[in-house]
């Protein structure tokens, strides 16, 4: 694996959007899952995924991204998360993956799926127009021409209102059919597909998205057997960047190498929700935060992640003894 300053990087990749980041060559490209002792231990020396506490039936989850893996293993210090595997596997396995996937969300389905609908004008009838009768016109009374108006609106709603009513079933039913189809495309779908917001290295949500993919059955089985190039064991790496970042030293914090990924030409960035334009509810980017404050709230993140460690060791240590006494 290739390794590089994560500051260094940081200013290298897009800032917000849809975007898969990752280490990855002509012919692989590396997805990072976490799992306990007994499963790491089997699949480091299998080179492939099974023994007795992995289950085929559940859906496992990859990530491409390293620091959105940190933040779900809480940088390998989570229950049953505390090994850190990097996966090489087949780029043509990957985008079968990608190929298979199915979009979590509802809204970006429809997103992907929906096309516009735009009713037509009617067409004025300019011939009418010129054969009025102007005589007539002169003769007409007013009450006679108030009854017309009259008449002529209660028409004219009339017909507005069914025009609207057809309408608005159109779009219903165009609705509910898409809902359908994504929720039956979803439970049939081997392949789930999730972007959820990046993280940095405190685990603070970011405005750029990363993707997870949740695999399982024949994806599953040809994921471990057929598309694994290797499985390398990275949680010693995992654990001595951590204590750079507890340390406060973020600037000589590494990370795997990693840069946007090309996506196939037989693949569409809508059907993987790419294009879909995600709110910010972040920091704003006209206003970026004072390296000062941000010094500081480094420190502080790094003084509670000292905190909630002792914490854990003293729960640790009175769980041991009460255990001893019993």
């Amino acid at each position: 694996m290739k390794f590089e300053l994560y500051d260094k990087q940081l200013k290298q990749w897009p800032e917000t959007g849809r975007h898969i980041l990752g280490q990855y060559d002509d012919e692989s490209i590396i997805v990072y899952q976490a799992y306990n002792n007994s499963i790491a231990d089997y699949a480091i020396q299998h080179q492939k995924f099974g023994g007795k506490e992995f289950s085929w039936k559940r859906m496992t989850w990859i990530k491409t991204n390293f620091t959105w893996m940190m933040y779900r293993s809480g940088w390998a210090t989570k229950k049953n998360q505390e090994r850190i595997l990097a996966i090489k596997l087949t780029r043509k396995g990957f985008e079968e993956i990608l190929a298979e996937a199915a979009l979590t969300s509802f809204s970006q389905h429809l997103s992907s799926n929906s096309q516009s609908n735009t009713p037509s004008t009617s067409r004025s009838n300019k011939s009418s127009k010129s054969r009025s009768n102007k005589s007539f016109k002169s003769r007409s009374d007013k009450s006679s021409k108030s009854r017309s108006d009259k008449s002529s609106k209660s028409r004219s709603d009339k017909s507005s209102k069914s025009r609207s009513d057809e309408s608005s079933k159109s779009r219903s039913d165009t609705f509910s059919t898409l809902q359908h189809e994504w929720k039956e495309q979803l439970e049939t779908s081997q392949v789930r597909l999730q972007w959820d917001p990046d993280h940095d290295l405190h685990g603070e949500k970011m405005q750029r998205r990363a993707i997870q993919l949740g695999i399982k059955n024949n994806i599953l089985q040809k994921y471990s057997n057929e598309w694994i190039i290797s499985i390398e064991d990275i949680t010693e790496f995992v654990r001595e960047q951590y204590e750079l970042i507890k340390s406060n030293k973020l600037d000589e914090v590494r990370t795997p190498e990693e840069r946007e990924y090309k996506i196939g030409d037989n693949l569409s960035k809508e059907k993987l929700g790419m294009n879909f334009v995600d709110s910010k509810p972040f920091q704003d980017e006209s206003e970026p935060e004072p390296d000062f404050y941000k010094r500081i709230r480094n420190f502080i993140n790094s003084i509670c992640i000292k905190i909630k460690e002792a914490l854990y060791r003293v729960t640790n240590f009175f769980r041991e003894k009460i255990l001893t006494w019993i």
